[in-house]
C-alpha cells in the first residue's frame, strides 16, 4: 500500500489535488469513483450490443465530459469556495431534517456515505465534521475492492488516516464495512431529471443497481456545481444507468429535495 495521508485539507501533491486528467482520467478505463454516463429510476437494464448508435453515444459522452471538466476547472478559488459554502448549507439543512425524521421513526443509527474530493470536485469536508458531531451518525468513504465491481463503503472518522487506493483516491485503511442509508455521489454532469454523467468507470451505477436489486432503500444524492447542469436533450441515459434521487448544487436542488 502506498504511503498514508492524514485527513484534513490536502497538502501539495496529495491525490486530492491531482489534475482530473490524471487520477480522474483513469476512470474512463474503469477506476474507482464513477458510474458510467447517467442514471434511471427503473434500475439496471440490459446493456445493448455495441453498434453505430452506441459508438455515437460514447463519442458524445466523451465530448460532454471534456466540456464539463473545462467548465468546472474554469471556476477560480474564490468562486469555488463560495459555491462550496452554498452547497454545504443546502445539504446541511436537508440532512438535518432527514436525520430528525429518521429519529422520529425510531431509527437509532444513520450512515452517510460521503466521498473525498478530487481535483475540481465540490469539497464538502466541512460538512462531514458537522455530521460526525452527532453520536448516532456514522461516516463512510468508498473503496474499490475489485475492478468492474460495486463499491464498498468503509467506516471513516474525521481526522482518521487515509491511504491512497487502487486509483490514487484516498480511502479509509480500516476494514469495517458499512451499509449506507444516504450516499453522496460525485459526478461531472446532470440533467433536470437527476440523470448523471460520471467519469466513465461505472462504479456508482453498479453499486446503486446492486443495492436496488437487493431491495435496499439507500437515498442517492448527486453533488455538483450549477455549471455542471446539462441542457434538456443534451444527454440521454444509457440502459445500464441508474437515476439519482436528486442532485444538490450551489444553486439549489434538481429536480427538488427528496422526500424525507
Amino acid at each position: 500500500m502506498a504511503g498514508r495521508i492524514a485527513s484534513g485539507k490536502p497538502q501539495d501533491g496529495d491525490p486530492a489535488e491531482e489534475d482530473e486528467n490524471g487520477v480522474r482520467a483513469q476512470q474512463a478505463a474503469g477506476d474507482g469513483r464513477d458510474g458510467g454516463s447517467a442514471n434511471s429510476t427503473a434500475g439496471a437494464r440490459a446493456v445493448a450490443a455495441p453498434d453505430a448508435a452506441s459508438d455515437l453515444a460514447a463519442d458524445t459522452a466523451l465530448g460532454l465530459r471534456a466540456g464539463l471538466r473545462a467548465a468546472r476547472a474554469a471556476m477560480d478559488t474564490a468562486a469555488r469556495r463560495a459555491a462550496d459554502a452554498r452547497l454545504m448549507s443546502a445539504l446541511a439543512a436537508w440532512t438535518d431534517a432527514w436525520l430528525a425524521a429518521r429519529r422520529a421513526k425510531g431509527w437509532t443509527r444513520h450512515t452517510v456515505a460521503a466521498f473525498w474530493p478530487i481535483g475540481s470536485e465540490p469539497d464538502l469536508r466541512g460538512l462531514y465534521s458537522h455530521w460526525a458531531a452527532a453520536d448516532d451518525v456514522t461516516l463512510a468513504l468508498p473503496v474499490v475492492v475489485r475492478q468492474a465491481s460495486p463499491l464498498v463503503f468503509r467506516r471513516w472518522s474525521v481526522g482518521g488516516t487515509l491511504a491512497p487506493g487502487a486509483y490514487g483516491i484516498p480511502e479509509p485503511d480500516g476494514d469495517v464495512v458499512c451499509a449506507p442509508d444516504l450516499v453522496l455521489v460525485p459526478l461531472l454532469g446532470f440533467t433536470d431529471d437527476a440523470d448523471r454523467i460520471g467519469y466513465g468507470g461505472g462504479y456508482y451505477d453498479r453499486t446503486l443497481a446492486d443495492w436496488r436489486a437487493q431491495g435496499l432503500a439507500v437515498m442517492s444524492i448527486g453533488i455538483a456545481y450549477a455549471c455542471s447542469r446539462l441542457a434538456p436533450g443534451e444527454h440521454m441515459p444509457a440502459p445500464h444507468d441508474v437515476r439519482l434521487d436528486a442532485v444538490v448544487t450551489d444553486a439549489g436542488w434538481v429536480p427538488a429535495p427528496p422526500a424525507r
